[in-house]
């Protein structure tokens, strides 16, 4: 039997067990516990003490040591002979304070020139400069040059959020160079403000010819990076040749503000130039359409093919076996574990300061850049990014205070019903069996992936005819805010999985909740939103066509506890799904009423 109990915290004292309760509903949905309301009778002068009580209560209803919901009570409002109160589940912690940080960038749109404004050393007026998918810094004919670091210096910058969470700490990019002797670029960190500037590297000298190179480093966390360019020849330096002969090119710019998963490990193969499979100490986190910097004669790579224990390039220098191996590489695990260790900060009893249940997605977000956001919504989005494989993942908080980001379902349970009273039908409305991602390029190109075409898998609706032919075929597309190929691959599988197959939408009454090895009935509680509801007694006479209605999940649950009535909502949001489900039998074998359950 389901009780309420106010505690002065999650980890308080109890408060008051209002066993009484006369309206108690309890919802849950794909993020975890949503929402309880419950009405409960007292004196005016018992609830006006409730209503003045310091603190927020906590609020848990449960059977024993099994929870069916928690959450921190939000409302409280004084009605006739009672007190009604609203708790929110916590997930609610994740909307407690926005979100600002640069994770990932791989755009230089961002890029701008660096100004005397900003620092009096610099003079972009004597300087040609671009961020046209670039960094592009060149000195213009006929424009005098005095030689040192402190004045007339070519630079582009770029910062991180202003007052955000996270600094930069890694920079990689391929690079070419030409200038004269002893003039010089590097790459500089500051403070925003340009203040406490650094050298993070000297990237080349000029010596009259063309050099080029990669580049990947770490340092201390700094909001601003600067690429400066000037003469170091000791001497003034008119420029004589056109203005471009003489330039400082960046491209395929990638920063960063975690090193967790970087690619860091060597060759471990000694090559010439030319195409070639090599086998590294280490493969962890190298994976298709990668760039990668490799050591000795720099250079960036792409990768084309990986095994288990090597991967393919195109390399335009001989490197050595013991030759460098490096790589940004951001996942959706680090920044769910920063937004937990930021929302705990600030409110600690509302969520768990612990990674225990946030799993790696194993999937590169190459670009990541969060302004004023809720962390709810960057969770929703991480989650439907997916994992590298193209499976889906899930975002919640359910007991304990923990978030979660997992695969999808991971954590579900199974339940078996018996379905009396069926109807079906079916519609082709939101039918695509065709789907392709648009994307954008290193080059700011939009850019579009071949089409896939789903088919369609065991125990789905299949309407093609006997050679497999579909009756007619319909494409869709996604946007996918990423410049890599793979990621908008994965989004766009990921996509038709969940339009390929016709809606169907059906009526039907079932018996209780059983396990799958057939014990029970289960409370009618213990459903969730994520667990897969099985209708086992479907004649297998009818075919595949019934088989989204033979298996479907739930989206959202609300119960109500003194009635005994449950209403789920199926996660394919069936327009016209009512589902009417019985507790068939107490523990004490009393027949009870049917229950409902519908859409």
């Amino acid at each position: 039997m389901l009780g309420l109990q106010l505690f002065g915290g999650p980890d308080g004292d109890m408060l008051a067990d209002f066993g009484h309760a006369e309206r108690l509903e309890i919802s849950d949905g794909e993020h975890g516990f949503e929402a309880l309301t419950a009405y409960i009778p007292m004196t005016e002068e018992e609830a006006f003490r409730w209503y003045i009580m310091p603190g927020v209560p906590w609020a848990v209803v449960s059977s024993g040591d099994s929870i069916a919901w928690e959450g921190l009570v939000e409302d409280v409002a004084l009605v006739d002979r009672g007190l009604e109160i609203t708790a929110l589940g916590n997930w609610r912690a994740l909307s407690d304070r926005p979100y600002t940080a640069l994770w990932s960038r791989t755009s230089t749109a961002g890029w701008r020139p660096a100004t005397p404004d900003d620092l009096s050393a610099f003079d972009p007026s004597r300087w040609e400069m671009d961020n046209n998918n670039r960094i592009y810094i060149a000195p213009r004919k006929g424009e005098t040059f005095p030689s040192g670091s402190t004045s007339n210096i070519g630079a582009q910058t770029y910062a991180a959020p202003h007052n955000g969470e996270r600094n930069i700490v890694v920079c990689q990019f391929a690079w070419q160079f030409f200038a004269p002797t002893n003039w010089i670029v590097r790459l500089m960190r500051s403070q925003d403000d340009f203040s406490s500037r650094s050298v993070v590297a000297n990237i080349a000298a000029g010596n009259g010819a063309l050099q080029t190179g990669a580049f990947f480093g770490t340092f201390a966390g700094s909001p601003r990076l600067m690429f400066e360019f000037f003469n170091n020849t000791g001497g003034s330096v008119t420029i004589t040749q056109d203005t471009g002969v003489n330039f400082f090119r960046a491209t395929s710019i990638r920063l960063a503000t975690a090193t967790t998963n970087q690619v860091n490990t060597t060759l471990g193969t000694n090559i010439l130039p030319g195409t070639h499979t090599v086998t590294p100490a280490s493969m962890a986190n190298i994976y298709v359409g990668q760039q990668l910097v490799i050591g000795g004669l720099t250079e960036m790579v792409t990768v084309t093919a990986v095994t288990t224990t090597t991967f393919t390039a195109v390399f335009l220098n001989g490197h050595n076996n013991t030759a460098t191996v490096r790589a940004i590489v951001i996942y959706a695990n680090e920044i769910a574990n920063d937004l937990v260790a930021k929302v705990n900060a600030l409110n600690p009893s509302h969520l768990r300061n612990s990674t225990a249940l946030i799993q790696s997605t194993a999937l590169d977000l190459t670009d990541e850049l969060y302004e004023d956001e809720w962390p709810q919504d960057i969770l929703v989005y991480l989650a439907a990014r997916g994992g590298a494989n193209g499976n889906q993942f899930e975002a919640g908080v359910w007991e304990n205070r923990l978030l979660h980001l997992r695969p999808r379902y991971s954590a579900s349970r199974t339940w078996l019903v018996d379905a009396r009273n069926l109807t079906i039908s079916r519609s082709m409305d939101n039918f695509r069996n065709q789907t392709y991602a648009v994307y954008r390029d290193a080059n700011n190109r939009l850019k579009r992936t071949a089409v896939q075409t789903n088919t369609v898998p065991f125990g789905t609706l299949d309407l093609s005819d006997a050679r497999g032919t579909p009756p007619f075929n319909r494409r869709d597309f996604i946007n996918a805010n990423t410049t890599s190929q793979r990621q908008a691959e994965t989004e766009r599988d990921i996509h038709i999985t969940e339009t390929a197959v016709p809606t169907p939408r059906a009526q039907f009454a079932v018996g209780g909740l059983y396990d799958e090895a057939g014990g029970g009935p289960y409370p009618l509680w213990m459903a969730r939103a994520g667990d897969l509801v099985i209708i086992r007694n479907l004649s297998p006479g009818l075919g595949t066509a019934v088989d989204r209605l033979r298996n479907f999940r739930i989206k959202r649950k609300r119960y109500d506890v003194i009635a005994d009535v449950l209403e789920l909502t199926p996660e394919l949001e069936l327009p016209d799904l009512a589902v009417m489900a019985a507790n068939s039998l107490t523990t004490s074998d009393r027949q009870r009423p049917y229950t409902r359950i519908e859409a």
